[in-house]
């Protein structure tokens, strides 16, 4: 009886129905028919059960009962039984989830090991660790992971299985050829693995979500419509594993993606939060799976102006990711990316030069010199160096040596090459060699019209949005809001001139509809530009100031002049404060491209139209006066920058006045508030025992 319950158990697991599974094993563990505890039946139920825990999410129960059937295997059976090592495939699995990796590769190698030392295993039972062992190895050791991944289809294959395994083996595949860039490959996979689970498996198991979250991927670099798709693996997950279950994690990350692409921010702060709650229930606060979340929800809260939100949760994310780089055993590339480009973010610019190079160094060491890795660490690289005002002459011998890597391994028609050249166009332009880049920028043309319109990402975009205009007008929001998205995925890739024309006819359309109310249009435009103002940072020394504009700093120059143009137009003194800083990040972005007459005489303007609108000693006057200071000392002008300074140690001094008068009150209120609580605390508190009969 006992077994045919258990029967019952593994086909509700086998069915994705898990809580089900729990509620059948449960009825089994400790059953005086269920064996002594040194009985294999009991083994059994444990690894059983510790699987069922590990699909619902509760990782330490899970952990516990693994650990017991391997235990009880052992002495049952020894340890080169295939038993044996299924127990320590659960095991491993669940180690790799809960962010023990080192330990769950252990496991995992040795129960391959045992498979592979043991005459009588099924061909299925080895191809199933070999798949396991190659989606533990895929973070470390991509080459590694896909030997393993090729030797496991391949003895699915030989066995004629058309199983979920397989599948999932297919899939894992199929996700490292889309972190390769090959997208038709990965695609394929998935679209096999979809048809094999549609055969073996319920609409509503959550291997089919995954299925369409995997497809759903693919969808979104072609820039197709997937948010229905994404929902409905979303409400399949959901059902499956609980609405707090880990796992859910990538489908809420999947749709947050989704919503940031399309431009409703909103949604995908949402998602994103959900994903920060999940992980920090499972795992807790200090989980390493919370740092490119973190990073970025932080991106998303810049977009929403939630400026020390998004700080504080950079910083976040920054911790832990330098905490991962010291406790990891083996250097990880990746991260050390991930890291620079997060304290890139914050303008930190040395630091984040530095990993950006140790992140390549390391490239180069464990992969090779000549390797796909290394191409990649030294093409972020070298942005990060054009972007921070660097010596171009070193980004563009990285692009170079990049695109030699990249056009042996890859062919000279790949999209990565693409990505590179228009890199280095951007960094001739940054030069004023712009007929050079304009060579270079045809080269990709060419390249994107080899491939295909079909493999482009723009020529998909640009065909969504001629569908969508004509079904839906020019003047739609949904197709307004579209026409941006394009516009900057346009510049996103080098192609200035396009992305100019597709914003203008963007900007021309807003101006119709924010007739009644300029003031929206400025506050639009002064926000888009502080989005691609180079990274300088004014208040940091020493300066490093490029002697020419790229097309970036042109475009944000244009946007701030014609937002400070309408706030001039506008009349009375409502909107002064977002006039005045706009034309303080004029003068940055001026001085940022070397033109600091312009900026000068622009901080000069801010200036005046601060002290007209404000006292003289009001502190509102320091943004714009620190500016006006520091573009004079870029001139040399030493007596004027030191009037400045001057200045500025008066309003300090004025301003902490003015801070210690308006605190002094409140401070007041506080003590006689904390007093009076104390005396309500002496009236009511008595010591046990104290009480009166009143």
């Amino acid at each position: 009886m006992g077994n045919t319950i258990r029967e019952e158990a593994t086909n509700a697991y086998n069915a994705g129905r898990y809580f089900e599974s729990e509620e059948i094993l449960c009825s089994l563990i400790g059953h005086p028919n269920g064996g002594g505890l040194n009985d294999k039946v009991n083994a059994d139920l444990w690894l059983d059960y510790g699987l069922v825990l590990t699909e619902l999410g509760r990782f330490q129960e899970a952990h516990q009962f693994l650990k017991r059937s391997l235990e009880l295997y052992e002495q049952l059976l020894g340890r080169e039984s295939v038993d044996y090592a299924n127990a320590l495939r659960a095991l491993g699995k669940l180690c790799c989830e809960i962010e023990q990796e080192d330990d769950g590769r252990t496991y995992l190698l040795e129960a391959l090991q045992v498979m592979r030392n043991t005459h009588r295993c099924p061909a299925r039972a080895t191809a199933r660790v070999l798949a396991d062992v190659a989606d533990a190895e895929r973070k470390y050791n991509k080459r590694g992971a896909i030997q393993y991944f090729e030797e496991a289809l391949s003895m699915y294959a030989q066995v004629g299985e058309s199983s979920g395994e397989y599948a999932e083996a297919l899939e894992n595949r199929s996700n490292i050829c889309l972190l390769e860039g090959k997208l038709d490959e990965a695609e394929a996979g998935f679209r096999k693995s979809y048809a094999m689970r549609e055969k073996c498996l319920r609409a509503d198991h959550p291997h089919m979500a995954y299925s369409l979250l995997n497809l759903a991927q693919c969808a979104l670099i072609k820039d197709a419509a997937v948010e229905d798709q994404l929902k409905k693996a979303l409400d399949i997950a959901s059902v499956a594993w609980g609405p707090m279950n880990p796992r859910l994690a990538v489908f809420h990350i999947g749709l947050g993606a989704h919503y940031r692409t399309v431009g409703r921010i909103g949604e995908s702060a949402n998602c994103f939060e959900r994903v920060v709650s999940i992980r920090e229930s499972a795992f807790g606060v200090r989980s390493h799976s919370l740092m490119y979340v973190f990073y970025a929800l932080a991106a998303v809260y810049g977009k929403l102006r939630r400026t020390t939100e998004a700080q504080v949760l950079r910083a976040r994310s920054e911790a832990l990711m330098k905490a991962k780089l010291a406790e990891s055993k083996e250097p990880d590339a990746n991260l050390m990316a991930r890291l620079a480009d997060l304290l890139f973010c914050e303008q930190r610019f040395e630091e984040a030069l530095y990993f950006f190079e140790l992140a390549e160094q390391t490239a180069c060491s464990l992969h090779g010199s000549h390797s796909l890795k290394a191409a990649e660490m030294m093409f972020l690289r070298a942005i990060a160096i054009r972007k921070s005002g660097g010596e171009l002459d070193r980004a563009k011998a990285l692009l170079r040596t990049a695109l030699q890597i990249q056009k042996k391994t890859l062919g000279k028609n790949h999209p990565d090459v693409a990505k590179t050249l228009t890199s280095l166009a951007l960094c001739l332009n940054a030069e004023g060699l712009n007929h050079i880049a304009e060579v270079l920028q045809e080269q990709v043309r060419a390249i994107n019209f080899a491939v295909g319109n079909q493999h482009s990402r723009l020529a998909a975009m640009q065909a969504k949005y001629n569908q969508m205009r004509d079904l839906q007008g020019e003047r739609h929001p949904g197709v307004v809001q579209y026409l941006r998205i394009l516009s900057d995925a346009y510049r996103h890739d080098g192609f200035l001139k396009e992305a100019a024309a597709l914003e203008e006819q963007y900007y021309k359309v807003r101006e119709e509809e924010t007739a009644s109310d300029r003031v929206e249009l400025a506050r639009e435009l002064a926000i888009r530009a502080q989005t691609i103002i180079p990274g300088v940072n004014l208040l940091k020394k020493p300066w490093v100031i490029p002697t020419t504009a790229d097309g970036e700093q042109e475009h944000a120059i244009s946007l701030l002049q014609r937002a400070a143009s309408i706030y001039s137009q506008t009349a009375g003194s409502t909107h002064q404060s977002e006039r005045i800083s706009t034309l303080v990040d004029l003068v940055v972005a001026y001085a940022s491209c070397g033109r600091l007459a312009q900026a000068e005489s622009t901080a000069i303007d801010a200036v005046t139209l601060a002290e007209a609108s404000t006292d003289p000693r009001h502190w509102s006057l320091r943004t714009p006066l620190e500016k006006l200071g520091i573009v004079l000392e870029l001139q040399d002008k030493e007596a004027d920058a030191a009037a400045i300074r001057d200045r500025l140690t008066s309003l300090s001094a004025a301003t902490s006045r003015e801070v210690e008068e308006y605190l002094r009150p409140i401070r007041e209120r506080a003590q006689s508030v904390f007093r009076l609580m104390r005396e309500l605390e002496a009236i009511h508190w008595q010591p046990q025992g104290s009480q009166t009969n009143d």
